[in-house]
């Protein structure tokens, strides 16, 4: 009898020790995930009205022969200076993702946030087949673009007070941010609150889509 005791005791302390760590493994911890991005400008380019103001009736903001996301996209043809806008809420630092394909890379076009009537605080694009950064007046250009390619932009900029206005670059064939940046600039002299962003072609033809602005980091598959 106390042998069969003593075996009832160890089989219920059993039990309850298994219980015990079943419970602990079960549980999880709370969420470490970032939260999406609260975006300042989210423009798809997918209503039937233009959402963007243009310089010209050239452009095209329910392109849907070449689009990229959804149905529509917006088409920057070959012109001089073709550019369709909105407005931003001036701040020192501001993070962006757009797609870009462009269609031939006899010029430039670009993304860029600045100043109405003032000057460029950053503008990302090509420059002939490379890419180029420019915060201010301060440039760099590298990599390659191909014609025709889909490419999907992260950039990160921050308003200089001198010299020190930080402009950043990734460019991917996908929607995974790459770890690495592209080309990037330490040294801008862009020191005035971006009130505007825009997409611009000149003397060569561009396909933009899926803009977006935020106040916080954009990183991979952003909505």
């Amino acid at each position: 009898m106390k042998w069969l005791l003593l075996l009832l005791l160890a089989c219920t302390c059993g039990a309850q020790h298994f219980g015990l760590l079943d419970a602990v493994t079960v549980a999880k911890p709370p969420s470490t995930a970032a939260a999406p991005a609260a975006y300042l400008v989210v423009q798809n380019f997918e209503s039937v009205t233009n959402q963007w103001t243009e310089s010209a009736a050239t452009i095209n903001q329910q392109f849907a022969t070449n689009n990229m996301e959804g149905s529509q996209s917006c088409l920057l043809p070959y012109g001089n200076f073709a550019y369709a806008h909105t407005n931003v809420t001036g701040a020192d630092e501001y993070y962006g993702f757009f797609m870009v394909r462009f269609l031939d890379t006899g010029n430039y076009s670009y993304a860029e946030i600045g100043v109405i009537g003032v000057a460029d605080m950053a503008t990302i694009g090509n420059y002939g087949t490379s890419w180029r950064v420019s915060h201010g007046t301060v440039s760099t250009t590298g990599g390659t673009i191909t014609d025709g390619a889909l490419y999907y932009v992260w950039w990160h900029w921050v308003k200089s007070t001198g010299t020190d206005g930080v402009l950043e670059l990734w460019v991917s064939s996908n929607t995974t941010k790459p770890g690495s940046t592209t080309l990037s600039i330490a040294n801008g002299n862009g020191a005035s609150q971006p009130d505007i962003c825009s997409v611009q072609a000149a003397n060569n033809t561009a396909v933009f889509d899926k803009f977006r602005v935020s106040a916080s980091v954009i990183g991979s598959n952003p909505d």
